[in-house]
């Protein structure tokens, strides 16, 4: 994630990433606003700023529309 940011010039501030699997928290770190899926495991939605719906609820088109 780190490397895309810089790469695309894009503070750390504007930066979302979205996940739900152990791998994800490192990704996490990086970027400013950090969304666990609603299916996501517990530890990574203990390591997110938000919580979002599902995948089957249209978890990211919620979150995204919340956001902005």
């Amino acid at each position: 994630m780190k490397f895309v940011l810089d790469y695309l010039k894009i503070d750390k501030e504007y930066a979302c990433s979205i996940g739900d699997d152990h791998q994800d928290i490192s990704m996490f770190k990086e970027t400013n606003y950090s969304i666990a899926m609603g299916n996501g495991k517990e530890e990574v939605k203990d390591n997110a700023k938000h919580i979002t719906k599902t995948v089957t609820k249209h978890g990211v088109k919620y979150i995204l529309k919340k956001l902005l």
